[in-house]
């Protein structure tokens, strides 16, 4: 037999499926795009997909899959997506919104009932960040979806969007001065609190393009779609939220209204999917059938579509959440029914696109809960009874109406509805849905990425009920640095706004627990290579915080220890000597790397992760000698003299240096008074004819006292106490210099390493070659000219009064040509001082090898 030959035409068979399976299973035209743009992506944080401005999303306009996860992969987990909604309009059955077509418009619904010019400019879908203007923003992932040819060009539209945003038609926005009206140099355009944000507006007026959905023609309604996200806190990297807004814009009344989303998922590959509901949760589900799949491999995602809210209707006594307010004597409406297709089988398929009886009818019986061939009930095959959930059971336990059992894996369509109600002429509804992935994870089964799912869908049920856009309370806290000799202070207690608000935060019922310190070796290091060089945290019994893992099947396993308290109490600095990560003490010159996270917890078990680390900023810190002729008269934790002059308290006050840069050397005076909040403090700089520089009512703070100027102030009231009326004064002593100190020190400028033997130990990349001339001045002109032996100059490098103390040669002459081995000559010229001095460095070159590929 032939196998070459018999091996090519299975491929083509498959081949000829897939093509034909392809085109039935789309079955959809290609649709004129108006505004521009009018596709987009979602990309903030660990999901990259699709969206258009007629309601089409989470597919490539290439007409591919479109969702990808993880971002970065190039695997997809999800086909389309699509928003439904349907009624009765005076006893007519009509449905609209998206699924393989789209029976939308782009644009609004205006004043006299007409549709919007789909032409008009602002007919387009709408984009922002909120770190847009950042020094640190990337936009390269823009440039990756082809949303833009540059970051430049993507930064230019995230600015044109965000100065024309368009709140006048609806569209969301912080409103920072609380006036109505969006003002883009106050205002924050987007979802307050969100990374970024998505909007767009279309209608259903057009009957061609409506019935060419499932067969009905409009209703009459105008949608608003706001998509969002964040990328904060680990589990909300992993979803994003989707609100449609409708709004009645008829003139009739429309009965029996359902409102629901649909999804065709395709979970990697299309033929090995099996879906599924969680009704505790009120979410559907889609997972790999096996525990490999084409694209993933073994660690296939799941995705989940969760009801986080549901159209409004008037229930007395009742509360319930619309435009993220509470509305008295109203209720949302639970999720009613979950449906599922199977692609090819004759009950649970696909109602037809652009046909009214297989389209429009089929799609209204499966909003009510009933297969859509028959208009039967739905029935449970294991307990036989009727249900409006399908495939309710648990594929982790494997118990009840799981899907697989009685159909094999295979291409699947599933879809939750919350109904019914009545929408009066002017009404308006609201939907939101967090779209939540889980899994891709190396430790988790295809069965695994289901337990991961319902973890990141009890986090987004509960950032829904803390109101979304409290993650914008919440920031990573500032890290100042000093950097001395052989020496390097971490201070973040200099602004006590920088601490404060994050310190009584209350996130979704996570609050403040500790500062966590770190050490990187690199400045673009992950947290899990770190070194964790120290804890401060609160002191109240919350010790080691322990997480629970899951198993490869998504079974809770083991508690794996996650944050590492030990009741030390908060601080609010850091003194660094030694190299955490080199197991050494610290080299002026050399760059070492620092970030400072908090960490939240919440004791609710119910949770899971029980806490939240903040971002890391990361800083580049160089120890330095102090510059050439100053002197610094106090030392990091040294004790300043305090006396105190009137009053008749006896409490402890003790003045501590932290940074011995920023002592002033002034005058200060620390007094008490007392109004309706009780006894507070006050100090101030009398040399500066007293100015106020910090007023507070905390006492006993030790060393998580306010740092101003320099020190810390720690007042002691447990062994003692302050009456109103006290005065202290203090002086502190600032830095000295003298011309005759500074030209000695000059003496010191010397060369590292000397002799050049090969390597250099600060050199960090393979190609990398030089030696450091250190000791400069800081804040004055360096000449620097470089010869050999024979009296050749060889390089000519220049400093200015840039705040360096070292310059680095290269080992390269003028032209850039790596010079010979050999002894060579440095003159060094400081022409402030009037200084010279002449220094020989020994260069022994090792022979590079190119890499080869």
């Amino acid at each position: 037999m032939d196998w070459i030959k018999l091996i090519r035409s299975i491929l083509l068979i498959i081949l000829i499926i897939s093509n034909v399976y392809s085109q039935d299973k789309k079955n959809q035209e290609v649709s004129k795009c108006y505004g521009t743009p009018s596709y987009t992506h979602f990309n903030i944080n660990n999901i990259s997909t699709w969206i258009k401005n007629d309601g089409e999303s989470d597919i490539n306009q290439n007409g591919n899959s479109g969702l990808e996860y993880p971002k970065g992969s190039g695997k997809t987990a999800v086909f389309q997506t699509g928003f439904l909604y349907g009624g009765k309009v005076n006893g007519d059955v009509r449905v609209g919104g998206s699924t393989y077509r789209q029976g939308q418009m782009p644009g609004r619904i205006l004043s006299d009932g007409t549709a919007q010019n789909p032409d008009d400019p602002d007919v387009r879908i709408w984009r922002v960040r909120k770190d847009w203007n950042t020094p640190n923003a990337s936009f390269l992932q823009e440039v990756i979806d082809g949303d833009a040819d540059s970051e430049a060009e993507a930064k230019s539209n995230y600015e044109y969007d965000w100065n024309n945003w368009p709140w006048q038609y609806g569209a969301p926005f912080d409103d920072k001065n609380n006036n109505g009206t969006y003002e883009p140099t106050v205002d924050i355009p987007g979802l307050p609190g969100a990374d970024q944000t998505i909007w767009f507006v279309c209608n259903d007026l057009n009957v061609e393009q409506c019935q060419n959905l499932y067969g009905s023609n409009p209703i009459g309604l105008e949608m608003q779609a706001t998509i969002w996200g964040y990328n904060f806190f680990t589990p909300l990297k992993d979803m994003f939220f989707r609100k449609y807004t409708i709004i009645n814009k008829s003139n009739n009344t429309i009965d029996s209204m359902y409102l629901g989303i649909w999804t065709d998922p395709d979970v990697g590959d299309a033929g090995d999917d099996l879906v599924g509901s969680d009704t505790t949760l009120m979410m559907m589900y889609a997972y790999n059938g096996r525990d490999w799949d084409a694209q993933y491999d073994y660690q296939p995602p799941a995705v989940g579509f969760q009801l986080l809210q549901g159209p409004i209707v008037y229930s007395l006594g009742d509360t319930a959440r619309f435009n993220n307010k509470s509305l008295i004597n109203y209720t949302n409406l639970p999720l009613s029914v979950i449906y599922f297709f199977i692609g090819g089988d004759p009950y649970y398929s696909d109602p037809s696109l652009g046909q009214y009886n297989s389209g429009t009818l089929q799609m209204w019986n499966l909003f009510r809960g009933r297969s859509s061939t028959t208009g039967k009930g739905f029935i449970d095959p294991i307990t036989g009874k009727p249900t409006k959930f399908c495939l309710s059971g648990d594929p982790i336990k494997r118990t009840g109406w799981i899907d697989g059992v009685y159909y094999p894996l295979g291409d699947r369509r599933i879809g939750l509805v919350a109904s019914p109600f009545n929408m009066a002429p002017g009404d308006t509804q609201e939907f939101i849905v967090a779209e939540v992935l889980g899994g891709a994870k190396d430790n988790l089964s295809n069965i695994g990425a289901i337990g991961d799912l319902r973890k990141n869908a009890k986090i987004a049920n509960l950032f829904y009920q803390n109101g979304f856009g409290v993650a914008s309370n919440l920031f990573t806290p500032k890290l100042s640095k000093t950097e001395l000799d052989q020496e390097i202070i971490l201070i973040w207690g200099f602004s006590e706004a920088n601490y404060s608000q994050l310190e009584f935060a209350d996130f979704m019922g996570y609050k403040f627990q500790g500062y966590n310190i770190y050490q990187l070796p690199t400045p673009t290091s992950d947290i899990k290579d770190a070194v964790r060089i120290a804890t401060y945290d609160l002191i109240d019994g919350v010790l080691t915080i322990k997480e629970e893992e899951l198993d490869q099947f998504g079974n809770p396993e083991n508690l794996v220890s996650r944050q590492f308290g030990t009741d030390s109490g908060i601080k609010r600095y850091f003194n660094v000597n030694y190299d955490y990560i080199n197991k050494k003490f610290l080299s002026n010159g050399a760059e070492y790397y620092f970030t400072l996270t908090a960490y939240l917890y919440n004791d609710n078990p119910e949770y899971s992760p029980r806490h939240i680390e903040t971002p890391m900023e990361v800083i580049t810190c160089i120890p330095k000698d102090v510059d050439a002729g100053t002197r610094y008269l106090n030392n990091f934790g040294d004790i300043i003299s305090v006396e105190h002059v009137e009053g008749n308290g006896n409490g402890n006050l003790e003045i501590v240096v932290i940074d011995p840069t920023k002592l002033t050397g002034h005058s200060y005076e620390l007094k008490f008074s007392e109004d309706n909040n009780g006894l507070y403090w006050q100090l101030t700089d009398s040399t500066l004819s007293n100015k106020l520089l910090y007023k507070g009512y905390n006492f006993n703070e030790g060393d998580a006292s306010p740092i101003v100027d320099g020190f810390q102030i720690k007042l002691d009231t447990i062994t003692s106490y302050f009456s109103v009326d006290d005065i202290y004064r203090f002086m502190t002593i600032g830095k000295a210099y003298s011309e005759e100190l500074a030209k000695k020190d000059l003496d010191r400028i010397n060369i590292y390493p000397n002799p050049y033997y090969g390597a250099n130990p600060n050199e960090t990349k393979y190609f990398e070659t030089f030696v450091t001339i250190n000791h400069l001045p800081e804040y004055h002109k360096v000449n620097i000219k470089i010869y050999d032996l024979a009296g050749q100059l060889v390089k000519r490098i220049w400093k200015y009064s840039s705040g360096e103390q070292e310059i680095k040669w290269d080992l390269t002459n003028e032209d850039g040509i790596p010079v010979a081995s050999g002894i060579f000559l440095i003159h060094i010229e400081i022409p402030d001082y009037g200084y010279e001095k002449i220094l020989k460095v020994g260069i022994i070159q090792e022979q590079k090898i190119p890499y080869r590929y």
